[in-house]
């Protein structure tokens, strides 16, 4: 996305597998740049940084309203009687 003859901004996501957490991950990339007057394009992603904002802002606020993200609840256990 060109805003002006000289800055603009590429924007798109990236998947990348988590062993940590055992699964996939999608995090966005926003990268605004800025394009020298030979082409050369000099830019930073600060797509990871805009995520981590969001998500601890809407996880604070999930907390706030009662409502704990994905719980780990054991399930019930039979009482065994032992005689």
């Amino acid at each position: 996305m060109d805003i002006s003859e000289h800055f603009g901004m590429e924007m798109g996501v990236q998947r990348y597998y988590n062993p940590l957490r055992g699964g996939w991950e999608t995090v966005p990339i926003a990268t605004p740049y800025y394009k020298f007057n030979n082409g050369a394009k000099f830019g930073f992603d600060v797509g990871g940084l805009l995520y981590e904002i969001f998500r601890d802002n809407s996880f604070k606020r999930e907390i706030k309203n009662g409502n704990f993200p994905n719980p780990t609840i054991a399930p019930p256990r039979p009482r065994i009687e032992i005689r």
